[in-house]
């Protein structure tokens, strides 16, 4: 039995200890089962690359300063992390920075379970749960950086229980408010907008808890609301605007006339190669039913919008593969970047994708509505094992003992996921049905499966803390 009085420092330490130990157990086995390592990085290896072959921190704002901006966050602090640590080689720094963001989910998850559930028993398997549940995770995105989508998912389930059961005063709220604001703009960095769900329910969250406040006035209300909407772009932006471009400003640079501000509206790259997710060239063999030719002969491919803007542009097409090759890693590839991408790059597609809903808008509708349920169907497909194996646990356990669902957590942290379930869904629309781009999704059901687990283990003798869990 542990209790909140009795968990002092001492014991705090240790659970943290005990984290840090099965971290290390998991991601080792992880890393050994992985199959394929560094080839799924692709081409973002390369990128990361010409960042590191600058070898100064003034060099990389260079490198920010000529190639676009659709990734460059997580170049930049690839960059920096490399600087600082005397590293080039951009594949270490990517396995590395991934095993320390898993690392903190599997260090903070023993003391998350002490502190929501209070059994001990129930903190010493929770790690190895938890992995069980996502395991296919680990060996799908290791080692690319679409991991922050699902990642960012896991790490906010403390901070919205915290947020919905354990906020006594107005402080601890606008605190675990902040806390979910800087999560939103940290899971930012390895994919854009990886955060957008989190933020957009920490946002309606604190202005419903502002709204039905009974003592403040309306302008009272109105003030705090409108600090809830300047916190939450600050947070949101703080990694992968704010700090870059204060970066380029302190080494001379006029980040006014970088592509991140010329061309902000990096979308419209996806946007655009996302019509083509059923061209038969890039569509998923075993979705090769569904494949139809576009009246553009788009697919999903970065090359597809190079050649796009090339062809505008009256230039020879260019292509990542193609300034690889040619370049490899010498200065003239950043060169060739820039020519291509920040020359009304954005500009370009946005009046592409745009054309292509006037001039074909039952075919542009048609290919969102297929996409969607395509999403739902790879959605299904890729957590059915996990909810099924749930289910059958839980109708089980409830023969023998008294389960209530959300008895522990509260059913609005349910609430909360199955909302970031339909947000995660964004990625799958505007790009490509496939598992990469649906990981949020994923990782708000994995989380729903993990917390229903946690609550029908704790519901029984052997891991319960007394009859007054539930209250």
């Amino acid at each position: 039995m542990i209790t909140d009085q009795v968990l002092t420092r001492k014991k705090m330490y240790l659970l943290f200890l005990y984290g840090g130990i099965t971290a290390i157990l998991i991601l080792g086995v992880s890393y050994m089962l992985l199959p394929i390592k560094v080839d799924l990085m692709g081409i973002r290896v390369y990128l990361a690359q010409l960042f590191l072959q600058d070898g100064s921190l003034s060099g990389i704002a260079d490198s920010m300063y000529q190639i676009a901006d659709f990734h460059i966050a997580y170049y930049f602090y690839i960059a920096l992390y490399g600087f600082f640590t005397g590293q080039i080689q951009a594949e270490n720094i990517y396995i590395q920075l991934q095993t320390i963001a898993f690392g903190v989910l599997f260090l903070i998850l023993p003391y998350c379970v002490v502190k929501s559930f209070h059994s001990l028993r129930l903190v010493l398997v929770s790690p190895f749960l938890f992995f069980l549940l996502i395991w296919q995770y680990f060996l799908h995105v290791y080692y690319t950086d679409y991991w922050g989508m699902g990642w960012a998912i896991f790490l906010s389930l403390p901070l919205f229980f915290v947020f919905l059961k354990k906020c006594d005063t107005t402080a601890t709220l606008w605190k675990a408010y902040i806390a979910l604001c800087i999560l939103a703009g940290v899971a930012n960095i390895p994919r854009a907008h990886a955060g957008i769900g989190i933020i957009t329910v920490a946002i309606f969250l604190m202005l419903y808890s502002i709204y039905r406040h009974m003592v403040w006035s309306v302008w009272q209300k109105a003030i705090r609301s409108v600090g809830v909407i300047l916190l939450a772009g600050f947070g949101y932006f703080l990694f992968t605007l704010i700090i870059p471009n204060v970066y380029l400003s302190t080494f001379g640079y006029d980040h006014t006339t970088t592509a991140t501000k010329e061309h902000k509206l990096g979308g419209w790259h996806t946007l655009y190669i996302g019509l083509g997710w059923d061209s038969p060239i890039s569509i998923s063999p075993k979705l090769s039913f569904l494949a139809r030719e576009n009246p553009y002969n788009i697919f999903f491919s970065d090359e597809c919008a190079m050649e796009a803007v090339s062809r505008v542009n009256h230039i020879p097409p260019a292509s990542y593969t193609n300034i690889k090759d040619h370049f490899e890693y010498a200065k003239e590839a950043k060169r060739a970047f820039s020519e291509n991408f920040t020359v009304g790059y954005f500009d370009i597609l946005k009046n592409l994708y745009l054309t292509a809903f006037e001039e074909h808008p039952l075919w542009f509708i048609g290919s969102y509505v297929k996409k969607f349920f395509v999403c739902g169907l790879m959605l299904l497909k890729d957590t059915f094992a996990y909810i099924f194996f749930i289910g059958a646990v839980y109708f089980t356990m409830r023969k023998k003992y008294a389960i209530r669902i959300g008895g522990v957590v509260g059913k609005e942290l349910y609430g909360v996921l199955v909302t970031l379930i339909f947000f995660g869904l964004l990625p799958g629309l505007i790009a490509i049905p496939s598992h990469v781009y649906l990981l949020g999704s994923i990782a708000a059901i994995q989380s729903i499966c993990f917390l229903v687990l946690l609550e029908v283990l704790v519901s029984t003798p052997f891991f319960r803390k007394d009859e007054r869990i539930h209250g």
